[in-house]
C-alpha cells in the first residue's frame, strides 16, 4: 500500500509524523525512512536506486523483505589469511578472497533475505526502470559507526582498503560491486610480473 493510499484510507499526516523517526534521501544509493529505533531494534524502508556498499556489521543482524522492484543480494563470510595469529585483537581479513567468495541471487517482491552479524554483504537494485523498496528489520545497535565498508563505489571506505584493491590489475574507482566481485574471482596483480600476465 502506497503513502497516498494510507493517507486516503484515514491515516492522517499527524499520525505519520509521529510514526516516522528519520527521513534521509541524501545517500548516493537512494534513501530511507526509519519508523522505529531503540537500543535493540530498528525498522525502516530502504529506497534503493543504485547499490549499497559492500559492508558488514559487528553489532547487528539484519533481515530484509523486498516490497517492490527487485534486488540482487550478495553475501558471504570473512576469509582470513592462513597464517593468521588469532590471538591478535583484529585478525587479518583476506579482503580479495572474501569478496571473491560472495554468492548472490535476485530477490523479488515478497521474498526475504538476511545478513547476520559479521556477514559481508551488498544489496544492489536490480530494477532497471525505477528504484526498489525494501523493508529492513535490524536487531542490535544500529549506528553508522557499526558499518564496516569493505568497498563503496562512491569511495566511502578507508584508504588502506582502497590500496588493497588498487593492487588488482583492472581495478577502477567507481566500479560496481558486481564488477569488483568478478575482478576478485580472477585476480591479476600489478607489479613487475604483470608484463608476464601474472
Amino acid at each position: 500500500m502506497g503513502l497516498q493510499a494510507l493517507l486516503a484510507g484515514g491515516i492522517g499526516k499527524e499520525f505519520l509524523e509521529r510514526a516516522i523517526v528519520e527521513v534521509d534521501f541524501s545517500r548516493p544509493w537512494g534513501g530511507f525512512i526509519t519508523f522505529h529505533r531503540d537500543r535493540e531494534y530498528t525498522s525502516k524502508l530502504l529506497f534503493l536506486n543504485n547499490e549499497l556498499s559492500v559492508q558488514s556489521h559487528k553489532d547487528k543482524d539484519e533481515r530484509f523483505m523486498v516490497l517492490s522492484g527487485a534486488v540482487e543480494f550478495y553475501s558471504g563470510n570473512m576469509q582470513f589469511f592462513p597464517d593468521n595469529d588469532f590471538d591478535k585483537p583484529a585478525p587479518d581479513v583476506d579482503l580479495i578472497k572474501t569478496i571473491a567468495n560472495l554468492q548472490g541471487r535476485v530477490y523479488d517482491p515478497g521474498e526475504a533475505f538476511a545478513a547476520p552479524r559479521n556477514c559481508v554483504h551488498v544489496t544492489i537494485n536490480a530494477n532497471p526502470e525505477s528504484f526498489s523498496v525494501i523493508a529492513e528489520y535490524a536487531r542490535g545497535r544500529a549506528r553508522e559507526e557499526d558499518i564496516t565498508r569493505h568497498y563503496d563505489r562512491n569511495e566511502r571506505y578507508s584508504q588502506p582498503l582502497k590500496e588493497e584493491f588498487q593492487k588488482l590489475r583492472g581495478f577502477e574507482d567507481g566500479m560496481s560491486a558486481k564488477e569488483l566481485i568478478q575482478l576478485c574471482r580472477n585476480p591479476k596483480r600489478g607489479g613487475w610480473l604483470s608484463w608476464l600476465g601474472l
